[in-house]
């Protein structure tokens, strides 16, 4: 029988835009605990992610300081540990991730090394090789169909995910000498609101997109999809970096949040 997908959310009110961080109202941690549980409802509990920024060597004690302060509280992250280092000091990132293993690896769900890397697939497979294969416990990918690039209609959107997965899969990771063994994760996923960008149609979107990896997470080995982002950072903005969420900046729920909370009774 194969699994049921997993379900995760990034949970705060932030976004990463073209001229850098995007932000709105401060983060409520009251109303985002008790939002999270209404839209898991009665299922498995949402797999939570967060980024922390590692900038150079100079960064490393504020770091580990600010890990330490997320594990305490028990959640169980997805922790993404994101390569920000204007000097390239390769041997001190390593070091760096070794000691976030070795000192919170087991009271985090997972520990994703860098987000969005810069290298061709070819050039992992160069570096890494068959022991970089090997250590892998999953291959995570962000999709943003109809959103940074042309629009695609709905009925276009089941065919331009698989198309974006079964690339992932048979070219890219093949190229890279990662074995279809190896679960891929959709670490990423959301649909902004706003000019253009009807409420109701985010709902539509995430659930085609939803859909497809489902009936798609056998044959391609998809384990995870992850929304981004759980409530927009300033709703009162226009631009699409400010309303990724499935609730408005105030916690109010848009109909995605509604539609979101069936899928995961439906299909986690």
């Amino acid at each position: 029988m194969t699994a049921s997908l997993i379900f995760g959310v990034f949970p705060l009110g932030i976004a990463g835009g073209p001229d850098g961080i995007v932000a709105g109202p401060p983060d409520d941690f009251e109303a985002i605990g008790r939002m999270v549980r209404e839209v898991q409802g009665e299922g498995h509990p949402l797999l939570p992610r967060v980024y922390v920024l590692w900038s150079g060597a100079d960064s490393t004690a504020a770091v580990h300081a600010q890990i330490a302060n997320l594990v305490a509280g028990g959640t169980p992250w997805d922790l993404v540990l994101c390569y920000r280092d204007p000097a390239g000091d390769v041997a001190a990132w390593v070091a760096f991730v070794a000691q976030v293993v070795q000192r919170h690896g087991r009271r985090l769900s997972a520990v994703q090394v860098t987000g969005e890397p810069n290298l061709t697939w070819t050039g992992v497979r160069e570096s890494g090789g068959s022991s970089f294969a090997a250590a892998l416990d999953y291959a995570g990918i962000d999709i943003y169909p109809d959103v940074f690039g042309p629009r695609v209609s709905l009925d276009a959107l089941p065919g331009t995910v698989e198309r974006l997965l079964r690339d992932f899969r048979e070219q890219a990771l093949a190229t890279a000498g990662i074995p279809a063994a190896v679960p891929i994760r959709i670490c990423e996923n959301g649909w902004p609101t706003g000019p253009d960008r009807p409420e109701d149609q985010q709902a539509e979107v995430l659930e085609t997109i939803i859909r497809t990896v489902h009936r798609l997470r056998a044959e391609l080995n998809v384990t995870h999809w992850q929304l981004f982002t759980l409530r927009d950072a300033d709703s009162s903005k226009d631009d699409l970096f400010h309303r990724f969420g499935v609730l408005r900046s105030d916690y109010s729920p848009k109909p995605a949040f509604h539609s979101l909370r069936r899928l995961i009774a439906e299909l986690g």
